[in-house]
């Protein structure tokens, strides 16, 4: 059963959403999932700014990834949500 790979990114604060680097860079991010796994990366993406309003809004995502989270490059996840 093909199921996608789900990726949380923290975009650093210096950059802007529509950053055409940053945006790149994502895209090749889901092309090389896509050829690692044969699976569509779905790629939930929030700012730094960002996430002060997940600790107060604590969307359903924020459980979904405190406790299905792998993490593969950069800080641990449950650093960001320990503090969510």
């Amino acid at each position: 059963m093909n199921s996608d790979v789900d990726i949380f990114l923290v975009r650093p604060s210096d950059v802007t959403e529509n950053d055409r680097e940053w945006r790149g860079q994502v895209e090749a991010l889901a092309d090389q999932v896509f050829e690692w796994t044969g699976n569509h990366a779905g790629i939930a993406e929030v700012g730094e700014d960002e996430l002060e309003r997940l600790r107060q809004e604590r969307p359903a995502i924020v459980e979904s990834i405190r406790v299905d989270a792998v993490d593969i490059a950069g800080l641990p996840v449950r650093s960001f949500l320990r503090k969510i």
